[in-house]
């Protein structure tokens, strides 16, 4: 109907089909919940609800082309199938940018004045860790425009069910989902949009969601989240050593053996950065030994993606090229590179611009620029910032030694930068 809404759109075609909201949820495996505040207009929703529930409602497409319609004009990444880039973060981040820096501010998942409330029953709090989890899970892949206002709109969630309000069970799982998705939201703008104004207030929140559950496995999620913040965003590595630091010493107390090991990575990073070898090797050594010790029915990591031994290897190689042994590291990369497959597109990416950068530092430019050139690829689809700009800097380099492949790097980059400046936004 003209004029009509995503949201308006939802509600009608949902009626229409004799669908409750709570039957559509389990349909659709949102949250019943989101799904209304969709409807009334409070969230804005995501193409993979409209797409969802276009199957569920068997809709014939009309939920995605209302929804792409409401979107069409939106800037697009190179790459990318989400057209909703440019609108849907603009209504998250700049609409709402005041009301979202007080209300942050004010939040305090495990102090708020208890009042009376409807308990959360376990069905919809059983959706809403799952759906967590998978929004946890797709930061592998899934591009930042689709999955920060996700995040963000699944958090919205959790803090309007008050959890002051319900039981201590049930308000520790939502404190727990505040912080992940608030730690899953920073991590994302930091690194991916590279707005670090705008990711602060959302690390800060998972922090605080973390000790109010005295919880050692979210802290050091969320420590390692400050740590890359801190270090790529402000480019202060020996503060970002400190977080990660004491993210091990907390999961030392009871964390999962994979998150001790990816908080020891993250360590191991740090102290390349600052070219502290022998405590590279040692945080390095801690990561293997956690991950031997990794049990195969594990399911406590709350972290982003999922951590193994290919990403080691891939951390390790990365962690050669910031200490300059350039030969060491292309051997480990390459390995890294060929275990990760098209759903591992963040880390596919670093590890691919972590051997651009060896091969150069062994002044191999035409190899270093065919990498430079798939990663690329991968940091235009899934959004990362952090990397497309060390792409820009690579890219640089490589024109400068007058290299045909390093004039056509510069070329590229130029040309994904014409098209989307997601590299340099602000929020």
């Amino acid at each position: 109907m003209d004029g009509e809404t995503f949201g308006q759109a939802l509600r009608r075609l949902r009626t229409q089909a004799g669908f409750s909201l709570r039957q559509l949820g389990a349909a659709t495996s949102f949250d019943y919940t989101y799904i209304a505040h969709v409807e009334h207009g409070r969230q804005p929703g995501s193409l993979r609800l409209a797409e969802r529930c276009d199957r569920a409602l068997s809709a014939n497409a009309e939920l995605i082309s209302i929804y792409r319609g409401h979107v069409s004009g939106a800037d697009r990444i190179p790459g990318s199938n989400v057209g909703d880039w440019s609108e849907m973060l603009r209504r998250t981040f700049v609409i709402g940018a005041a009301a979202t820096a007080a209300g942050l501010a004010d939040i305090d998942p495990a102090l708020v004045r208890p009042e009376s409330g409807q308990r959360v029953g376990a069905e919809a709090l059983e959706h809403l860790r799952d759906v967590a989890a998978g929004y946890r899970r797709s930061y592998r892949s899934v591009p930042s425009s689709e999955l920060v206002p996700a995040a963000r709109a699944h958090l919205d969630l959790a803090v309007s069910l008050r959890p002051a309000e319900q039981p201590p069970d049930i308000r520790a799982a939502l404190v727990r989902t505040i912080g992940e998705m608030a730690a899953l939201t920073g991590v994302l703008l930091m690194m991916d949009l590279g707005w670090q104004e705008a990711a602060l207030p959302y690390l800060d929140l998972g922090w605080r969601a973390a000790r109010a559950l005295d919880d050692p496995e979210l802290q050091a999620v969320v420590l390692g989240g400050k740590s890359f913040a801190v270090s790529y965003g402000a480019g202060r590595h020996r503060d970002g050593l400190e977080y990660a630091t004491l993210a091990c010493e907390l999961a030392a107390t009871g964390a999962s053996w994979e998150t001790r090991a990816w908080v020891a990575a993250v360590a191991s990073e740090r102290c390349a950065s600052l070219r502290d070898e022998a405590g590279c090797r040692e945080h390095l050594a801690r990561a293997r030994n956690a991950l031997d010790r990794v049990p195969d029915d594990e399911t406590a990591w709350l972290g982003l993606g999922g951590f193994n031994h290919d990403k080691l290897l891939a951390y390790e190689g990365g962690d050669l090229v910031r200490l300059g042994r350039y030969r060491e590291a292309e051997p480990l990369l390459d390995s890294a590179i060929e275990r990760f497959d098209d759903s591992m597109a963040r880390h596919r990416c670093t590890a691919l611009l972590d051997r651009a950068e060896a091969r150069f530092g062994a002044a191999e430019v035409d190899g270093a620029c065919t990498d430079a050139l798939a990663a690329l690829t991968l940091a235009s689809r899934v959004q990362h910032a952090q990397n497309l700009s060390r792409l820009d800097r690579l890219s640089r380099r490589a024109l400068a030694t007058g290299a045909a492949s390093g004039r056509s790097l510069r070329r590229e980059l130029i040309a994904v930068k014409a098209e989307s400046l997601a590299a340099k936004g602000d929020p």
